[in-house]
Formats: structure tokens, C-alpha cells, sequence
């Protein structure tokens, strides 16, 4: 399955788009997780996988 995230943000948006943008960053540096998400058949495994998912600390 391929993926695309859109992050629209507001003009006068806080900061915790930024904080989104350093958690996909670390989803999408993950080799593992990134063979997870190519390997899902279904949009609701996609959506689980990414639920379970925890940034570094």
C-alpha cells in the first residue's frame, strides 16, 4: 500500500505542526516501520500500524 500525508496548516498556526512534521520525519526514517507500511493490504491495518506507532523519545 502507498501512502501520502498532507499536512495543511493554518497561517497563524501554533508549533505543533512542527512537532507533527518531527514525527513523521522519525516514522519515515525507520526502515522497519516504512516495510510495515508498504507490506498492510487494508487502509484500517495502515491506520492501526500508525496508531501503535511511538516517536522516539
Amino acid at each position: 500500500m502507498q501512502c501520502l500525508f498532507v499536512l495543511l496548516v493554518p497561517e497563524h498556526a501554533t508549533d505543533l505542526h512542527l512537532q507533527v512534521l518531527s514525527e513523521l520525519a522519525q516514522m519515515f526514517s525507520s526502515r522497519q516501520m516504512r516495510e510495515q507500511m508498504l507490506g498492510v493490504d487494508a487502509r484500517d491495518d495502515l491506520y492501526k500500524l500508525l496508531c501503535e506507532w511511538t516517536p522516539h523519545a
